[in-house]
């Protein structure tokens, strides 16, 4: 059984909705591209570090409202969002970075039983 991360950056709002994907071959390396992420695509410029646990920039003002979540996500197997700022009120648009969990070559045993799964439903 094969895992790979995918890495979305999500963008919703007044500007420029967006989604972007990025596949890594370990949780630990997708979780490395979110500043590269970030300054790709959200034209914030490293302007979103600030008060952001982990990124150099803690002590700045947190003014776009981003929130990292990269403790947690660490802590559970199939991923989940990165860093966000869908609780800052005043955000021109709302981010989500999100990791998720992607299983290549399941087992049959695995793919038959999530089949039967998905007749009862």
């Amino acid at each position: 059984e094969t895992v790979l991360w995918l890495l979305i950056y999500k963008e919703e709002g007044r500007d420029n909705p967006q989604r972007q994907e990025g596949l890594y071959s370990t949780k630990e390396k997708a979780i490395a591209a979110v500043p590269a992420f970030m300054n790709e695509f959200a034209d914030y410029g490293d302007d979103w570090m600030g008060g952001v646990e982990g990124f150099g920039k803690e002590d700045e003002d947190d003014y776009l409202g981003f929130e990292y979540f990269g403790k947690d996500v660490m802590k559970n197997k199939n991923g989940g969002i990165l860093l966000s700022n869908s609780n800052c009120d005043g955000a021109r648009s709302r981010i989500t970075v999100r990791l998720k969990c992607m299983q290549i070559d399941l087992p049959d045993s695995k793919i038959q039983a999530e089949q039967e799964h998905d007749d009862v439903t």
